[in-house]
């Protein structure tokens, strides 16, 4: 590695590191949200926060939707086999 290689690492690596402090007060503002909510702080515990907080703000809420099925293909996890 060159000296340019080297300091641009260690530039991401520090990067890197500072945003775990940022990943881990989002992960912490958002349960302290969903631990307010009667029927989603059941699930805080058993599914990460920020997992959560991603489904509910890109999906909406799951039990808007039709069947499981719908929610599934709307989050992209219908993948369907092709076996010959």
């Amino acid at each position: 590695m060159t000296r340019q290689d080297k300091d641009w690492m260690k530039e991401i690596c520090t990067r890197l590191w500072e945003s775990k402090d940022s990943v881990k007060l989002c992960e912490k503002a958002i349960g302290k949200q969903l631990q307010l909510d009667l029927f989603w702080s059941k699930y805080v515990n058993d599914v990460r926060a920020s997992t959560l907080g991603v489904i509910l703000s890109k999906l909406g809420d799951p039990r808007d939707y039709e069947s499981a099925g719908a929610f599934l293909k709307a989050s992209g996890l219908n993948l369907k086999e092709l076996s010959r």
